[in-house]
Parts: structure tokens; C-alpha cells; sequence
């Protein structure tokens, strides 16, 4: 089997997403997505251009949802708490959080998934508990 069409059409693929995330970002239609990069074991991001917009100075982190990306500074953090920033780096909600699976870290509809004393909570964007944790761990 020939696998070069396959090959031409991922790399058609990867050309037309790159290009749609930049047409969008240039007429303010959407966020430009930024991409998890690592260095020296710490980890930050960056934009499609290549360029740093989040020094790597992560332990851990995952990719952006919902305009937040839920990250872990162990550095002092013994509890491994995780918390969550913005686009700038800044912390929207400081390390309180002990986190699931990464998936469930992120935010949907505005709604994150966090352990909160042994059971499971929802959160809203501002770090405030959206009800009362019911889920036992």
C-alpha cells in the first residue's frame, strides 16, 4: 500500500488547522491556541509563531481550555496543589486544587472538576466551589 497520499493528505490537514487558527486570530474571531513546551524539566508555552508567551517555569501543565490552563508549581507546594492561569501567565485561581486526570482538569462551560477535601467539586472560573462536594474519592 502506498503511503505517501496518506502522508500528503495529514500534512494538508496540519496546514489548513495551522491557517485557520491564524486567520481567526487575525480578525479577533478567536484566541490563537498556544502549545506546551519544555526546557530544562520546567514546562511554559508557546504561540504558533514559536515565540515564549509563558516562560517554562512549571512543574507541571496542562494544555488551555476555556481561556485556562491548570498548572503545578511544586516549588514550596507540598501538597501539590494546582492552580489555574491565563494567556498572560497570571494566575486566575491561585494553587488551592488538587486535580483528577488531566482531562478533567480542564474547564468546560466555564466548569472545572477538582478533588476538594477527599470528594470531588465543581468549580466556576473565579475558583469559587459552584455546590457543595458530594463524590467521595
Amino acid at each position: 500500500m502506498n503511503k505517501k497520499p496518506f502522508m500528503m493528505l495529514y500534512i494538508l490537514a496540519i496546514l489548513i488547522a495551522t491557517l485557520n487558527y491564524t486567520f481567526a486570530a487575525i480578525s479577533g474571531k478567536s484566541d490563537p491556541p498556544l502549545f506546551i513546551i519544555e526546557e530544562n524539566g520546567k514546562f511554559g508555552f508557546i504561540d504558533v509563531t514559536g515565540k515564549i508567551v509563558i516562560e517554562p517555569v512549571y512543574d507541571k501543565v496542562e494544555p488551555f481550555s476555556d481561556g485556562l490552563a491548570c498548572v503545578l508549581n511544586e516549588e514550596g507546594n507540598v501538597t501539590k496543589k494546582w492552580g489555574y492561569i491565563d494567556k498572560t501567565g497570571k494566575y486566575v485561581i491561585e494553587p488551592h486544587w488538587r486535580i483528577l486526570k488531566n482531562s478533567d482538569s480542564a474547564f468546560r462551560e466555564n466548569m472545572a472538576v477538582v478533588r476538594y477535601e477527599a470528594r470531588y467539586a465543581l468549580i466556576d472560573k473565579s475558583g469559587e466551589l459552584i455546590c457543595e462536594p458530594i463524590f467521595s474519592a
